[in-house]
């Protein structure tokens, strides 16, 4: 059984008003979040990038957490990011085999 991950271009005015009053860091990664939703892979290398900038992005989002004061959201994101992480590594086997 294969897993598909469909993306969805997300490029709406709330959305782009969020990014701006966030940090820049943030709003770069929600750019090239978004770019890869857009993004029709050709090659293996493609998919490979893609996987990589996710488990990039995927670090960078556990290191804002880390500012999460209140005890129980900050385990339960990291949680979160944890399973993101394990699907990038999963999706990266999988891209290797191809």
């Amino acid at each position: 059984m294969t897993n598909i991950v469909n993306f969805r271009a997300r490029t709406s005015a709330k959305l782009q008003t969020r990014i701006a009053s966030g940090s820049p860091l943030l709003a770069s990664l929600a750019r090239g979040l978004d770019q890869i939703g857009q993004t029709k892979f050709q090659s293996k290398e493609d998919l490979q990038e893609a996987l990589f900038f996710l488990a990039l992005s995927n670090l960078q989002v556990r290191h804002f957490i880390s500012y999460i004061k209140d005890d129980e959201s900050r385990a339960r994101m990291l949680a979160q990011t944890n399973r993101i992480e394990e699907l990038v590594e999963d999706a990266g086997r999988r891209a290797a085999a191809l």
